[in-house]
């Protein structure tokens, strides 16, 4: 065996553990990302519906809003037919029809709205494995996980607020106040949703664009 052989052979086996390293890194990002995109996007989808829900309650579903919801929800890939097919004939409506078609939809005075709290439980999961991911795109995943922890505080404090509108020892006066404080408190978990759609598209532009660099640096040998 000469020294050439024998130097190769050595250089490998010090590069090994790095390769492998490098490897495993990869594709532990690789399925990180896949299960955050899958996570949040389902999220996505979720606030959507449940600003839709709130909207009807809180009286601010109008045309402006539909298509701001239509716009959002086309994006989801597991989108649902009707709800799109909805949106897009209020759309078309006249002013009138529209009118009618959200009297329709409204819920009767009084009626409480069950609302659910969002998990990001893969995020929580691997909290101490997103440090594999870029620092921006970290920045953004736990902006992404306090706007949702914040949303769960205000949903719980909304559901707080709503039985208290049945409570007979509070005096009526007080009970209208509660009322009011609800609907407020509802206007104000719409702005929420409203920012953590934003952030989850944030999130989803970073990764598309750390993707891109990727693959852009694997084709000219600078990654």
């Amino acid at each position: 065996m000469d020294i050439a052989s024998i130097f190769l052979g050595w250089l490998l086996g010090m590069l090994s553990p790095v390769i492998v390293s490098r490897i495993y890194r990869y594709y532990k990002r690789n399925d990180l990302h896949s299960g955050i995109s899958k996570e949040i996007n389902h999220i996505k989808e979720r606030l959507i519906l449940t600003l839709d829900t709130i909207s009807h309650t809180t009286g601010s579903y109008d045309r402006e809003l539909i298509k701001w919801l239509l716009e959002n929800y086309e994006k989801i890939k597991s989108a649902e037919p009707t709800i799109l097919k909805l949106y897009r004939l209020q759309l078309e409506s006249s002013d009138e029809v529209l009118q009618a078609m959200i009297h329709h939809q409204a819920k009767p005075e009084g009626t409480g709205l069950s609302l659910q709290k969002f998990s990001l439980l893969f995020v929580n999961m691997h909290l101490s494995e997103i440090s594999l991911f870029s620092s921006d795109l970290q920045v953004e995943i736990f902006e992404l996980k306090n706007r949702i922890e914040i949303l769960n505080s205000e949903v719980a404090l909304a559901e707080k607020y709503f039985f208290m509108t049945f409570d007979s020892n509070i005096s009526t006066e007080n009970q209208e106040i509660v009322k009011v404080d609800l609907i407020n408190k509802y206007i104000h978990i719409e702005s929420m949703i409203k920012r953590a759609i934003e952030q989850i598209d944030k999130v989803n532009r970073i990764k598309k664009y750390n993707n891109w660099f990727k693959s852009l640096a694997s084709l000219t040998g600078t990654g």
